[in-house]
């Protein structure tokens, strides 16, 4: 079954634009609005990407241990299968802005260690809200996340048949890349929000 069309409006991003009364995360030009988020990083790539008119992204060997950079313009990027509350399908976020790649070492800190124990389960969050930083003459949005812990994988979250590449294997462990491996070094704070009232 083809869980997912390659359009547009299957693309997830997170950034600092506000319209309508929505900052954060959209898909294309429309807010997304979810509580919950479930990642498969089974699917996880890191590298470099740049636009020039269009998208281009040079891929790591392996998973965080940076590969050379392609040009100045590159910058650091990533592609990640994720399922959010309030949606029926998965959705690709696949994105090369500062914030987004911290938005990403915070979901890697929090719940990587964990979900390699049981792989059977996928790491889940709560969206907790964005923080807006100034990254030189600009500005960047980085998403903020509190670990739930792993939950079984919802039913429909099924990467869809277009993506045939196989994902970067790690053999356990994430080299490189600021040591995103080993980086459970700060505990998640618990927040109010229950297992049970989890879509996961």
């Amino acid at each position: 079954m083809e869980i997912l069309e390659s359009g547009n409006n299957s693309y997830l991003s997170h950034k600092v634009a506000e319209k309508d009364g929505h900052k954060g995360f959209w898909l294309g030009d429309i807010p997304c609005k979810f509580t919950a988020m479930q990642v498969d990083f089974d699917t996880l790539k890191t590298g470099w990407g740049y636009y020039d008119g269009q998208y281009n992204y040079s891929w790591d060997d392996v998973v965080g241990a940076k590969s050379m950079k392609p040009t100045d313009q590159h910058k650091r990027a990533f592609y990640l299968w994720v399922m959010v509350d309030g949606y029926d399908n998965p959705l690709l976020w696949n994105r090369f802005t500062y914030g987004e790649f911290e938005s990403l070492k915070i979901l890697l800190k929090a719940g990587w260690s964990e979900w390699q124990k049981d792989k059977s389960k996928l790491p889940t969050y709560k969206y907790t809200g964005s923080e807006e930083v100034k990254v030189g003459m600009g500005s960047s949005s980085i998403a903020q996340f509190e670990f739930m812990g792993c939950r079984p994988r919802k039913e429909t979250f099924i990467i869809p048949s277009w993506d045939k590449e196989e994902p970067i294997k790690t053999n356990g462990e994430i080299t490189g890349n600021d040591g995103l491996g080993d980086l459970v070094n700060q505990q998640i704070a618990k927040n109010e929000l229950t297992e049970d009232d989890l879509p996961f």
